[in-house]
C-alpha cells in the first residue's frame, strides 16, 4: 500500500480519533473477508486504500491491519520461477510487519503454479504468530503441506488431490473444499492431526483412473472431532472413520442421500446441533418410497437422544426433499417424546460452510485486543 499519509485534520470541530488499536479492529471487521484468490483480494483493497486516505490515524491503522495478512498469487512473475527472489519476498513481508510492531497472521496462496520447495519451507516456518493459512487453485502444494507447529486452522480450496506428509500439532480447524479425496484418504491420520477439533470436507467424487489406497486398518484415525461437516458427492466417507468419533457436539451433513443415510446410522451421538442440506451433494438422486422406512429408523435411533437443535437447509423449500424432511419430522417427534430440550428449523439460505464455525463468534470481545 504505497501511498504517502494524509495531513492531519485540522477542524477543531472533528471528533478524536479512536485508540489506534481499536481503530485496527474496527478496519479488520470492515474490510471485506480476507483474500483466497485475485477476486477477493482486489475487493479487499480498494477499502483499505479509501480507510487509509481518512487521517494520519487511519493512515496508520490500515496499514497495520494490512501487514498482518500475506497473500502470494503465484502466477505474478518471480513467485514460481525464482526461489531467491520468492524467499526474499516473503522475509520482507515479515520484516514489513515487524517494523510496525505487528506479526503475519494469516498465509494465502493461490495459483496453480509451484512455489520452489526452499521458499514454501520459509514460508511455513518463518511466521511464528500465523495462525491460518489457505491453498487455493493448488495443483502440487505437497512441501506445504509438509506439517507446523504454528498453525491453528488450514483451509484447502480446489487443491488437485492433496496428501498431508508432516504433523499438525497444534492445528484445529482442517478445512477441505472442492478438492480430490484420493491422496488426502490415507494421509487423514492421529499422527499428522493430533488435537483437530473442527473438520469441514467437501470432497469431490474419486476418479477412477487415480490409484486409490484405502488407509492401513492398523493406523489410527483422529479421534478429537467436536464438529464434523460432510458434503459433496465423495461417497466413501467411510474410508476417514468419520462414524467413530466420540465428542460430537455439531454435525452438517451435505451429502448424497445413501452417505448421510448410512453415516448418521452409525455415527456416534451427537451432543449439540445436526443441520442437514439435500442439495449439498449437488445432485438429487430418484425418489424411492421404500427408503422412507429406513430414514425412519435412523430418526428414531438413541444416538440422537442428546441432540438439542436440528436445522434443515434447502435454497427452494425447505421439506422438498422427502428423505431429509421425512427425518426431520420423525426425529422432532422422538425428541418430543422425550421430553427433551430440543428445537427445529428450518432455512431457505444456502449455508456456507467456510463461514460454518459452531459455537464460536466471528467478533471477539473487544478487551481481548491483541498487537500481537
Amino acid at each position: 500500500m504505497a501511498m504517502q499519509p494524509p495531513p492531519q485534520s485540522s477542524n477543531p470541530t472533528s471528533a478524536p480519533d479512536l485508540p489506534h488499536e481499536l481503530l485496527v479492529q474496527i478496519i479488520h471487521y470492515a474490510a471485506p473477508p480476507l483474500a483466497t484468490d485475485l477476486k477477493s483480494q482486489r475487493r479487499r483493497r480498494r477499502p483499505l486504500r479509501r480507510y487509509a486516505l481518512v487521517n494520519k490515524a487511519w493512515h496508520g491503522a490500515a496499514l497495520d491491519e494490512a501487514a498482518q495478512h500475506l497473500f502470494i498469487n503465484l502466477h505474478e512473475p518471480g513467485w514460481a520461477q525464482n526461489a531467491e527472489l520468492a524467499t526474499l519476498r516473503i522475509l520482507m513481508a515479515k520484516t514489513r510487519a515487524e517494523e510496525r510492531g505487528r506479526n503475519v497472521k494469516t498465509l494465502a496462496v493461490f495459483g496453480q503454479k509451484g512455489l520452489p520447495n526452499s521458499s514454501a519451507d520459509v514460508l511455513r516456518t518463518v511466521f511464528h504468530h500465523a495462525q491460518t493459512m489457505t491453498l487455493r487453485n493448488m495443483k502440487k502444494p505437497m512441501r506445504l503441506l509438509a506439517g507446523s507447529d504454528i498453525l491453528t486452522s488450514l483451509r484447502l480450496h480446489e487443491v488437485r488431490s492433496p496428501a498431508f506428509i508432516g504433523t499438525y500439532s497444534v492445528l484445529k480447524r482442517l478445512e477441505l473444499i472442492d478438492c480430490f479425496p484420493e491422496a488426502f484418504v490415507s494421509s487423514w491420520l492421529k499422527v499428522r492431526f493430533p488435537v483437530i477439533e473442527t473438520a469441514v470436507f467437501r470432497l469431490k467424487e474419486r476418479r477412477l483412473d487415480v490409484p486409490f489406497q484405502p488407509p492401513s486398518l492398523e493406523e489410527e484415525r483422529p479421534d478429537t472431532l467436536r464438529a464434523l461437516a460432510i458434503a459433496g458427492p465423495f461417497s466413501e466417507v467411510v474410508f476417514l472413520d468419520l462414524d467413530q468419533q466420540a465428542n460430537l457436539e455439531h454435525v452438517h451433513v451435505g451429502a448424497r442421500m445413501e452417505t448421510a443415510r448410512d453415516f448418521l446410522s452409525m455415527c456416534q451421538p451427537i451432543k449439540g446441533t445436526l443441520s442437514l442440506d439435500p442439495n449439498g451433494a449437488g445432485v438429487r438422486p430418484e425418489f424411492d418410497w421404500l427408503q422412507l422406512n429406513t430414514w425412519r429408523l435412523v430418526a428414531e435411533s438413541p444416538r440422537f437422544s442428546r441432540l438439542k437443535k436440528l436445522k434443515l437447509y434447502n435454497a427452494i423449500d425447505p421439506k422438498a426433499d422427502p428423505w431429509f424432511s421425512q427425518f426431520a419430522e420423525h426425529l422432532t417427534r422422538s425428541q418430543t417424546g422425550l421430553d427433551a430440550d430440543f428445537e427445529y428449523a428450518v432455512h431457505t439460505d444456502r449455508l456456507s460452510l467456510t463461514d460454518w464455525d459452531p459455537g464460536q463468534s466471528r467478533f471477539p470481545p473487544m478487551n481481548h485486543l491483541s498487537t500481537q
